[in-house]
């Protein structure tokens, strides 16, 4: 079910025409899961944790699955990309994972959703690297996710400034104080689906997670808003490190 190819507005560009984009495109996920009977859609992301055990780590938005009940009812859709740049046509490599999640750790204050998945991921997956230090203002940075749970679709941006937001508004505030980067597109954007997709911020040669969407005013018709994301390394003090870094 959930056919949603097509459905992303026109400014979203496939990660399939980037193949440098290529491991972070295969640490992504669309994910769908039930609440109250009817079936949603966002994105998460496969972390790596400091052991590099291929434990799936899952993570993904509160506002998308926040209790145990919507996690055990998960199913993900890897490699969910387009054969080739600018095709409507599914990747043949696409695998749908069954088996739902276990949850670890579900926080509105940063919007994160920590899980496990309960089955192994595919072969060829890639477990991504997080980066659990500061981000600074000005710092160039890329999605990967699945917009209306279309085709994998991808979108470079800059941190603009540190929110705090609710589900519903967001206020500006300091690096200090912010629980949430907010980045301006200048190249694609967002929509429903892409909620939960990781940021990226790039450093040396890779890229590593540094928060995951909860959502904002940008669009393809309002292309210098601004979408927000709870920041990774607020949750990964306050707990991923439990999972993710344990002390020894």
């Amino acid at each position: 079910g959930l056919t949603k190819v097509g459905e992303a507005a026109t400014c979203n560009i496939d990660v399939s025409c980037r193949p440098e984009y290529s491991s972070e495109s295969r640490s992504v996920a669309r994910m769908i899961f039930v609440e109250n009977g009817s079936a949603f859609v966002c994105t998460g992301t496969l972390l790596n944790d400091a052991q590099s055990s291929s434990t799936p780590y899952f993570l993904s938005a509160n506002h998308c699955v926040s209790t145990q009940a919507a996690a055990s009812t998960v199913t993900t859709d890897w490699f969910y990309r387009s054969a080739a740049c600018n095709t409507n046509e599914v990747n043949a490599g696409a695998q749908r994972l069954y088996g739902g999640a276990t949850l670890l750790y579900a926080e509105a204050a940063t919007d994160t959703a920590f899980m496990r998945l309960n089955a192994a991921p595919p072969a060829g997956i890639v477990y991504a690297g997080s980066y659990f230090g500061a981000v600074v203002e000005g710092a160039g940075t890329l999605s990967i996710h699945h917009p209306q749970g279309d085709l994998q679709k991808y979108s470079e941006g800059v941190v603009k400034q540190f929110n705090n937001c609710t589900f519903e508004t967001c206020q500006v505030s300091t690096a200090q104080d912010g629980r949430f980067l907010s980045v301006g597109w200048s190249v694609g954007t967002t929509e429903g689906g892409s909620s939960g997709s990781s940021l990226f911020l790039p450093i040396g040669s890779k890229r590593y997670v540094v928060g995951q969407l909860l959502g904002g005013a940008a669009s393809c018709q309002n292309p210098t808003a601004y979408d927000h994301y709870g920041r990774y390394d607020l949750a990964f003090q306050a707990a991923l490190r439990n999972w993710l870094k344990p002390a020894p």
